[in-house]
């Protein structure tokens, strides 16, 4: 039981995240279709490069690695629901959903430690 608590506790506090790695393939679909350069913008396929992108037509995703930006339409493009669309985005830019902060880590481990703990007793001195 402790040692099983040990090890989630430690999980809870060890970052898997490096950092996204850039992939230059990112686009081998050909989903996306560059519409301005700089910043490289791109739209889905099938959405025309003169239709409306402000923020209440759609969502804008920016990749933080190298500033491309991406445009979700909010109705979808035809063959491509908007929440296709968006998580295909979310994969372009490297989106990782925010994990633990480390306050919660530290509200975790002591948990664990406190009930893993909690059942354990010494032996007394001889």
């Amino acid at each position: 039981m402790r040692g099983g608590c040990v090890l989630v506790a430690s999980l809870l506090c060890v970052s898997c995240s490096t950092g996204p790695k850039l992939d230059p393939d990112w686009n081998s679909q050909r989903l996306w279709q560059q519409v301005a350069n700089p910043p490289p913008t791109y739209v889905p396929s099938g959405y025309a490069a003169h239709r409306p992108r402000s923020d209440r037509d759609g969502t804008w995703f920016t990749d933080p690695r190298d500033g491309k930006r991406l445009f979700v339409p909010k109705d979808g493009t035809p063959g491509w629901p908007p929440g296709v669309l968006a998580g295909e985005a979310k994969k372009a830019i490297g989106y990782k959903p925010p994990g633990p902060t480390a306050k919660e880590k530290a509200k975790w481990f002591a948990a664990f430690l406190l009930f893993g703990l909690g059942g354990v007793s010494v032996p007394p001195p001889d």
